[in-house]
Formats: C-alpha cells, sequence, structure tokens
C-alpha cells in the first residue's frame, strides 16, 4: 500500500508508519521524489518536491534522517514508471489552417521534444500526406502562426491526479447533511 503526502507531512508520517528515519531519494524531472517503506507492513510513504536533491536532504537531514539515493517501488509504480518510460511528452500544436480555421495537430514523444523538433515533426508529416505545398520549414512555421504546447508524462499524471482528486473530493453539504455537527463554513 502506498501512501501519497505532502513533503511538510513526509517525515512525520515515515517515522509514525515505519518507525524508522530512513527516506530515499531520486530526482524525477524537476523535482525530487521521496520514498520510506515498511516492507513487513507492505506500506510506502512517497511524496514529490519541487525542491532541488540537496535542499531536500539538508531538510529531512535537520530531523535526524539518513537520505539515501534509490526510490521504493511497488508493481503499482513500476508500471507508471515503464509508461513514463514509453511516452515521454505529448505535444499539441494550434495553428491557422486554410481560410479562418484553426487546426490542431498532436503527437507523442519517448522523450520531451524542443518547440522546433515538434513543428519539424508536423511539418514533414503534412508535406508527406500532400496538405501542404513543398516549402522550407521555416516559411511554414512563419505562416501557420503556431502555438506549440508540451506535456511530460509526470504533468500528464499531475493534470490526472488533480482531476480524480476534485471528482473524489467530500462535498461539504453532503457531509453537513449527514452530521449536523459539521461546520461548513
Amino acid at each position: 500500500m502506498t501512501l501519497r503526502v505532502d513533503f511538510d507531512d513526509f517525515a512525520d508520517s515515515v517515522v509514525r508508519l515505519t518507525g524508522k528515519r530512513e527516506a530515499y531519494a531520486r530526482p524525477a524531472g524537476q523535482k525530487v521524489r521521496l520514498t520510506a517503506a515498511d516492507p513487513a507492513h507492505d506500506v510506502i510513504v512517497r511524496c514529490e518536491v519541487a525542491m532541488d536533491f540537496a535542499a531536500v536532504r539538508a531538510r529531512l537531514e535537520k530531523e535526524n534522517f539518513l537520505v539515501l539515493r534509490g526510490e521504493w517501488c511497488d508493481e503499482a509504480d513500476e508500471a507508471v514508471d515503464a509508461v513514463d518510460h514509453l511516452f515521454g511528452a505529448v505535444a499539441a500544436v494550434s495553428y491557422e489552417a486554410a481560410g479562418s480555421k484553426v487546426g490542431l495537430w498532436m503527437d507523442a514523444y519517448p522523450g520531451t521534444p524542443t518547440e522546433i523538433e515538434v513543428l519539424d515533426c508536423m511539418y514533414r508529416e503534412l508535406l508527406v500526406n500532400g496538405e501542404i505545398p513543398e516549402v522550407p520549414l521555416e516559411k511554414f512555421t512563419e505562416d501557420i502562426h503556431a502555438t506549440v504546447v508540451i506535456l511530460s508524462a509526470n504533468e500528464i499524471r499531475g493534470y490526472v491526479t488533480a482531476k480524480l482528486h476534485e471528482q473524489t473530493a467530500p462535498n461539504l453539504s453532503e457531509m453537513a447533511a449527514l452530521d449536523p455537527a459539521t461546520d461548513v463554513d
């Protein structure tokens, strides 16, 4: 079982659930992923924090934690990591199409592409499919007035997780109806 907590609650949760002051840390993009476990009770405590590794280590060491490089994971975590490896990023390009229409082009990448790499892929695809005349890439990019958005697998997971939390968050009005002592203000 995995408990995901905020960084501010990580140390206390680890001590309470594992009885240890030991955590594993691994850089994950612009964040650091922290895990601690009690394998005997099948418990993993996990969090991600947007801080650099040295700052995370220093803060936990102040709380007498041993911080090691690595990560505890279960089968579900390994499946997520496999998806991250397969789908490094999704890119979308909004562009001016024929007439006054707006087009949307999307593609997936094993790593995180640059905007120009995305536009180059789009250009080559449209060219091969005969959807645009043969013009230099620079002219193509100028003519379409593109907006490029690139989302990593971690960002996509963050959006999905946030949406799931929105959908499963307790409805305070319903709680008040069940328990009149509940203060919803």
